[in-house]
């Protein structure tokens, strides 16, 4: 699969029927509408955009010790972490492999 930006390619389009529509008003034969098969050539040229799929996890914790702390353990990479009672926050993102924690549990 190729992912290509899509408000460039929607900007490409636009620009393109403008000038078409430009060329008419100055005389100019306006050449044809843009046509389906014209729309995929343009799809083709569009630059590919490098993207990675979104991974999902979700934060596993895990008891320390009676003062509180916690470990919280990333269900996509594996990766484990002390949380403190006292700072008591986990991000929405795994720093080590980029997973949004948001899958439900």
């Amino acid at each position: 699969m190729n992912l290509i930006d899509r408000d460039e390619f929607i900007v490409d389009i636009e620009t393109e029927n403008i000038n078409l529509y430009m060329d008419g008003l100055k005389g100019t034969p306006r050449p044809r509408d843009i046509s389906f098969i014209d729309l995929i050539d343009r799809i083709k040229e569009q630059p590919i955009v490098d993207a990675e799929p979104i991974k999902y996890g979700q934060w596993i914790e895990e008891p320390l010790a009676c003062n509180g702390d916690y470990i919280i353990r990333c269900s996509v990479c594996n990766r484990a972490m002390i949380i403190s009672k006292q700072i008591g926050m986990i991000g929405n993102y795994c720093p080590n492999c980029g997973a949004k924690m948001n899958k439900e549990q």
